[in-house]
């Protein structure tokens, strides 16, 4: 799946407004410390490359991430 560029407004709009915990559990394997730096990143990269499907995973970790911060 090629993300998207409303899909990635999205999520910057949502994680613009967002009040940010300080680190979150990803997953069993991945703990976020800087919250600012892994969104920034993410997007970056997704604004970047967001239609080439092999980076459809930095799309996925930051729906999970609005997801666990949207749930908080």
């Amino acid at each position: 799946m090629a993300v998207a560029e409303k899909q990635i407004k999205d999520l910057e709009e949502f994680f613009s407004k967002a009040k940010l915990p300080t680190s979150v559990q990803l997953d069993e394997g991945s703990k976020i410390g800087e919250m600012s730096r892994f969104i920034n990143s993410h997007l970056k990269v997704l604004r970047n490359n967001g239609g080439k499907p092999m980076y459809e995973v930095f799309y996925l970790r930051l729906l999970k991430l609005k997801e666990i911060v949207a749930s908080a």
